[in-house]
């Protein structure tokens, strides 16, 4: 891209990730990273006449979020014991 001095870098992030949510703060915080390394990197490539961009696509229905593969609600009942009904309804 350098030598041809054109070219277009799309990174993905995610819609959620300038927003904390219960028990996804190391999730969002990755995403959070890769739009800092996309905006900090913007006058670096410039030079080269390459673009950065990044793509914050909305809740997309995956294993991380629907429990199945992940676990996650596997000890829900000890987390709302844990934190309370409140949080658990956040989740």
């Amino acid at each position: 891209m350098r030598k041809a001095r054109n070219g277009l870098i799309i990174n993905l992030t995610s819609g959620a990730s300038g927003h904390t949510l219960p028990f996804m703060g190391p999730y969002l915080a990755s995403k959070f990273g890769v739009e800092s390394i996309t905006e900090g990197i913007q006058d670096e490539l410039s030079q080269f006449g390459i673009e950065n961009v990044s793509i914050q696509p909305g809740v997309y229905p995956t294993e991380m979020n629907n429990g199945q593969k992940s676990g996650f609600q596997a000890d829900k009942a000890d987390i709302i014991a844990e934190y309370g009904e409140e949080v658990c309804r956040k989740i």
